[in-house]
């Protein structure tokens, strides 16, 4: 052992009291223990004395909150900006980030066309949890048109190019991020330049990997990015051409069966184009697909509680675009009346029942994402 260790346990009753002192002051709370225990131990090589001992117990702060405020305010101020706008993006993750996409991250903020300009290459990566704090800590402040977002999606598709193996995580993140784009951000963000990319990538791969079954379109659709299904040439786009409309909406309708994009409530939001082009396009009997359609998941919903509003959504859709309300549903039960389409829509299914988004802007589906993060 150490010289200067073996000092420091000469008096035994006089560290254990500086033990019993750091306990009463920690409030329970262990994180803070262990961070003055770090202290301690940094002040035992240096061979501090039992007196410095306190007097570093006695300038710790107090409480996490001036602990973590006491470490921000040592970053210096060129990077504080940084800093702030790569806290604002992992809060706006689902799930930890891997370690390889902040370093994506911060060759975007340097150069924001990176991803769309870089060749594919593969190089080896690793992950690591990323651990944010609920903490309102002041910063910086990140400018209002900042859109976390938009930066995943361009980080994640430098990772697909950056990939060894199989593309479909990554590919499956950068559709997750891009669905929370504003569609009016799109363009001006580059992220139409970026799926077209990310989409080339993924075909590829699918071609040369006979074992995967998606196809980029089946991870938009999955995923609810709206504005790639709404698209003019998606037909050519989606399995080389020979998806139409018809397919593409039954395909759709079938994700009810899908209990992320149930809970996520955006599958009205993904049918409304579909339908809109059908219709447009003369390729999809609307009457015909939705009185299927009608048959087929209002007995489903009326047993499943959880995808009765998407279903009732649907059906609006689908008697905005020609289905006749006037149409007698299924006798959902016994002792259920004979009903027209328009009376179940009316007066069957409340308003309170789990239901689409009324936007197709920033989804919420972090519990964090109610954060007041203004100043991070």
């Amino acid at each position: 052992m150490d010289s200067r260790f073996k000092a420091l346990t000469g008096d035994v009753s006089a560290y254990a009291n500086l033990a019993k002192e750091v306990v009463a002051r920690s409030q329970g709370i262990s994180l803070w223990v262990a961070l003055v225990i770090r202290s301690l131990l940094e002040g035992a090589t240096y061979a501090d004395s039992l007196d410095d001992m306190y007097r570093r117990l006695e300038a710790f702060p107090k409480d996490l909150g001036t602990y973590f405020q006491r470490m921000i305010d040592d970053i210096p101020e060129v990077y504080r900006l940084r800093t702030a706008l790569t806290l604002r993006i992992a809060l706006a993750a689902d799930v930890p980030l891997p370690l390889s996409t902040y370093h994506f991250i911060d060759e975007l903020f340097s150069d924001p066309d990176f991803a769309l300009r870089i060749k594919r290459r593969v190089v080896t990566g690793m992950e690591f949890p990323f651990i944010v704090g609920t903490e309102s800590l002041t910063l910086a402040t990140v400018p209002e048109s900042f859109d976390p977002y938009s930066i995943l999606c361009h980080a994640f598709l430098a990772e697909t190019k950056w990939t060894r193996g199989d593309l479909t995580r990554p590919v499956e993140d950068f559709a997750n991020y891009a669905a929370c784009v504003r569609e009016e951000d799109i363009e001006k963000n580059r992220i139409d330049l970026a799926i077209y990319n990310i989409e080339a990538e993924f075909d590829s791969f699918v071609t040369n990997n006979t074992s995967s079954s998606k196809s980029f379109y089946n991870i938009a659709l999955l995923k609810g990015l709206r504005w790639y299904i709404k698209q003019e040439k998606i037909d050519s786009a989606a399995k080389g051409g020979d998806l139409r409309e018809d397919f593409m909406l039954a395909e759709a309708i079938l994700l009810l069966n899908d209990a992320e994009v149930v809970d996520s409530g955006r599958l009205p939001h993904i049918i409304r184009p579909l339908v809109e082009r059908g219709a447009a396009n003369n390729i999809v009997n609307v009457k015909v697909v939705g009185k299927d359609f009608m048959e087929v998941w209002l007995p489903r919903a009326n047993k499943s509680p959880e995808i009765r509003g998407q279903v009732r959504d649907i059906l609006k859709i689908f008697i905005e675009y020609g289905l006749d309300p006037a149409l007698h549903v299924p006798r959902l039960g016994h002792d259920e009346p004979d009903m027209t389409l328009k009376d179940y829509i009316k007066g069957h299914v409340s308003d309170r029942e789990p239901t689409g988004f009324a936007s197709s802007s920033i989804s919420t589906r972090a519990p964090w994402k109610s954060l007041d993060c203004s100043q991070f």
